[in-house]
């Protein structure tokens, strides 16, 4: 138990190690901040494209740095370029530490991963592309309540209601067409999956005629599998 202890303690040691010195590295030259700055101009006025460098920028400084330090280091940086596009306060700044977050369950690094990988015995990147694909609803809400504060009570109580039960309903969707797995119906066809894809991003998405399309569609979807399914077991009987 101790050897393997040691092993673990030694191979998270030599992970932290490494990235810390390329992340050191390019904070001491000012390489990080000049870096960050040119991806903000680079974008523009473009809410989605800046949207895009602030989880790259949180993702790639989540690597080496402690999640503390990569909030710290992005608050300064990136949030004021969010918050001056229009994005809430609160949400640019969960956003960026969102994303730092992510980046522990995301090879190569994926440092919790390294440690679960290694007191369970199991194959480091397997565990990573498996935690990463249990995980992976969670690299898309972060864009949710960026474009709708409402989703962090940010509005009146019937806006907070009405985009909170339509999140839950595409979030649902979203994670059934990855999990492959959709209630009450069970596995499904790439084709299937795909359209629930598209239909759990548009009920999600906080704008009113993209929510109803995307609901007619899931609701579609769900509905023709789920009476196919219960015909084959009518006729087995």
């Amino acid at each position: 138990m101790i050897t393997d202890i040691g092993k673990v303690i030694t191979q998270l040691v030599a992970i932290l190690a490494a990235a810390g010195l390329i992340i050191g590295g390019l904070s001491v030259t000012g390489v990080a901040l000049a870096f960050s700055s040119e991806l903000v101009g680079a974008v523009g006025k473009n809410v989605f494209l800046i949207l895009l460098t602030g989880a790259f920028s949180s993702f790639v400084l989540g690597l080496g740095m402690t999640i503390t330090a990569c909030y710290i280091f992005l608050a300064i940086v990136m949030v004021p370029a969010l918050i001056n596009l229009g994005i809430d306060p609160l949400a640019a700044h969960l956003f960026v530490f969102y994303w730092g977050v992510l980046s522990e369950i995301t090879p190569p690094v994926a440092l919790c991963v390294s440690a679960a990988s290694g007191l369970a015995g199991s194959d480091f990147m397997k565990t990573g592309w498996t935690a990463m694909r249990l995980g992976a609803i969670k690299y898309i809400i972060p864009f949710f309540f960026a474009y709708n504060p409402a989703l962090l009570t940010h509005g009146t109580w019937s806006e907070v209601l009405i985009a909170t039960v339509f999140a839950i309903v595409g979030i649902f969707y979203l994670a059934s067409a990855l999990e492959n797995y959709l209630w009450g119906v069970g596995s499904l066809k790439w084709p299937q999956r795909i359209l629930l894809i598209v239909g759990g991003l548009l009920t999600a998405f906080p704008e009113m005629v993209t929510t109803l399309i995307g609901l007619i569609i899931v609701i579609l979807i769900h509905s023709i599998n789920y009476f196919a399914v219960r015909k084959k077991k009518l006729e087995k009987l």
